[in-house]
């Protein structure tokens, strides 16, 4: 199909390659261009300009008044929207606090926190010196954090780990700690699923 450089299909195609074309105006050009050999060839002319308008500009820093101006919105906007805040969205308990549960000689268990939405229980056991724990098996990820002392632990005397403050130690599931114990007094964090242990009976000695 033929026409003048002033035909209005022709005059179309520029802006059609922009993007800027109404929706009618944009249809009327797709429906041309199948049909004229000279409107393809300027839409993809018009097309790889386009493609190249990017690069062209010389890229500014804005003004740091924008900025400035941009950040005093959004703090005004969240101000108008910030809810008062719930003091029971937050737990604390002081080093003061909480009730230590004496779970067998010697060897005492606070729990901080039991988180019913992931099904776990975060918990500080204090051992005395030259206690024990139990013989247990893990059906569950435990994980332990030595705040301060020694900890020995593991599935037998011969593969004992001992552990000392700033320790991490993770039990896997399907794991038995037969060797639990400390010299000298520890305290642990224990991170564990809720009831993932299974007690066992402790050997009549160490």
């Amino acid at each position: 199909m033929k026409h003048s450089a002033e035909d209005e299909i022709k005059n179309l195609i520029a802006l059609y390659a922009l993007g800027i074309l109404e929706i009618e105006e944009a249809k009327l050009v797709e429906t041309h261009l199948p049909e004229c050999e000279e409107c393809q060839n300027e839409f993809y002319s018009s097309e790889l300009l386009v493609g190249t308008l990017a690069y062209v500009a010389i890229p500014q820093l804005p003004p740091i008044s924008v900025k400035e101006t941009i950040f005093t919105t959004i703090e005004k906007t969240f101000a108008k929207t910030k809810k008062p805040q719930d003091l029971a969205s937050f737990i604390t308990i002081r080093t003061n606090e909480g009730e230590w549960q004496e779970t067998s000689k010697g060897v005492f268990i606070k729990t901080l926190f039991s988180n019913e939405a992931t099904g776990t229980m975060t918990s500080i056991i204090k051992m005395l010196p030259g206690t024990h724990a139990g013989l247990h098996y893990h059906t569950s990820v435990e994980e332990c954090y030595v705040i301060e002392g020694d900890f020995h632990v593991g599935e037998s005397r011969e593969t004992e780990i001992e552990l000392r403050a700033g320790d991490y130690h993770c039990a896997q599931p399907g794991s038995t700690h037969a060797v639990a114990y400390t010299n000298h007094g520890t305290q642990l964090l224990i991170v564990m699923p809720i009831n993932c242990e299974i007690a066992c009976d402790m050997p009549s000695n160490r």
